[in-house]
């Protein structure tokens, strides 16, 4: 914890992953040696620094949404991941940044301004989870949890090369209930699959006060002949990007991995998922415009002010076609175990050049299904990653893929290379 603490002060401050550090952490790490020393039960993540980005409640610590409304807000309760993590034996570090009430791809908001790619910090390290992928990358606290309505956490994790995993919608239980409900799940970010795998283990299971969550997976063995799909024209994406997924791709099929290209033709969802995301942030906040919208970043009161407009026929026609776009990508997963394909169109952009794409991301928080990103190269010294796709409520299944790549393809002995200045 010293550690952790030590490399945020030196580093932080040219970054901006963390807006609240816990007062008690280095209090809890003692207590966790002292555990240690008297031979007492230890749980899992026993005396594991862990991060928690800011739209997730935490008991006694501050936690903004990125809004000036909750400037000062102190949650009395832990929301069901936090509780869980922390009784494994984890140490809160903090909270890390993200944009305002996570509406967009970018991590910057009215209230703390924005977040640097620890890779170049004239980049942004994507969003809305940006603070907790940054802290992983440069240091600053090994596992991360986060959120992912769009690729909140893939896209992040992707930017700061760094791994990044949207379980199953429900594997990991929610509350309070958010008002992107059926397409937000709780997000992990860390540097090795292993650990993903760990703090996933800790986290997932049932929870009363979340009517969407799911029971433990059974977990089963890796199998043989593994059949995956490469979609390069899955969207457009640059060459350079689409070169570096190619060549990973190419070299994961030495692991025993079939791989077919394939070229998909799923029914367009982008106008059904603009309506529900907007419905979303309409019906959350429209009631607070007269009071906030001076002090709120302008983006998210033109998402409110769409969503607000919204009628209950546009709201089902969004869902209709929801339906049908997952129907058709079902029958890809007839076929195949997994689906491989790009994260973004682009590397990190720089901060100010605009807002990335979120087409490659936002259809599997459409269909549920587990997504990682996995870092695959790098262009011009900034990371590149690829998308691997399971079956709905295979998590575990993605995860071992996922290992498998790693092994082949390491990742986790490249981190960014700015040195240390107090």
């Amino acid at each position: 914890m010293e550690d952790v603490l030590g490399r945020i002060e030196a580093l932080d401050g040219r970054i901006g992953s963390y807006w609240t550090l816990n007062p008690n952490a280095r209090k809890a790490a003692a207590e966790a040696e002292r555990a240690l020393r008297e031979g007492k039960p230890l749980g899992p993540l026993h005396g594991v620094p862990i991060s928690v980005k800011d739209l997730i409640p935490t008991a006694g610590i501050r936690t903004t949404r990125g809004s000036a409304m909750f400037a000062d807000w102190v949650p009395d309760f832990n929301a069901p991941v936090v509780e869980r993590a922390l009784a494994a034996g984890a140490i809160l570090i903090g909270k890390t940044a993200t944009s305002e009430f996570g509406h967009k791809p970018l991590t910057d908001c009215p209230l703390f301004g924005e977040t640097r790619n620890p890779w170049d910090l004239a980049l942004t390290p994507g969003g809305s989870s940006g603070g907790a992928a940054a802290a992983v990358a440069a240091g600053l606290g090994p596992l991360a949890i986060a959120t992912d309505a769009a690729g909140s956490a893939r896209l992040p994790a992707a930017f700061c090369g760094v791994f990044g995993m949207k379980p199953s919608f429900g594997r990991i239980p929610i509350y309070p209930a958010p008002a992107a409900d059926t397409l937000v799940t709780v997000g992990l970010i860390t540097r090795t699959v292993a650990d993903c795998a760990l703090l996933l283990s800790v986290v997932a299971g049932p929870d009363d006060r979340d009517r969407n969550s799911l029971p433990r997976e059974q977990v089963d063995s890796f199998p043989e002949n593994l059949k995956a799909a490469w979609c390069p024209t899955f969207q457009k994406a640059e060459p350079a990007v689409l070169d570096q997924c190619a060549a990973a791709v190419k070299q994961y099929q030495g692991a025993g991995l079939q791989v077919d290209e394939i070229t998909v033709e799923l029914p367009g969802i982008a106008d059904a998922f603009q309506t529900l995301f907007h419905g979303t942030f309409g019906a959350q906040l429209v009631d607070a415009l007269p009071k906030w919208r001076e002090r709120m970043d302008p983006g998210l009161v033109e998402m409110v002010e769409a969503g607000r407009k919204l009628s209950a026929y546009e709201l089902t026609r969004a869902n209709l076609a929801r339906a049908a776009y997952c129907d058709a990508l079902r029958r890809i997963f007839d076929r195949y175990e997994l689906l491989l394909l790009p994260v973004s169109e682009k590397p990190a952009l720089r901060l100010g050049s605009g807002m990335p794409g979120l087409e490659f991301l936002y259809p599997f928080n459409l269909s549920g299904q587990p997504a990682a990103s996995i870092p695959c190269g790098w262009i011009d010294g900034v990371p590149v990653g690829l998308q691997v796709v399971a079956r709905r409520f295979q998590d575990a299944r993605l995860l071992q893929a996922a290992a498998a790549f790693e092994k082949i393809r390491p990742w986790a002995d490249r981190t960014p290379g700015f040195s240390v200045q107090r």
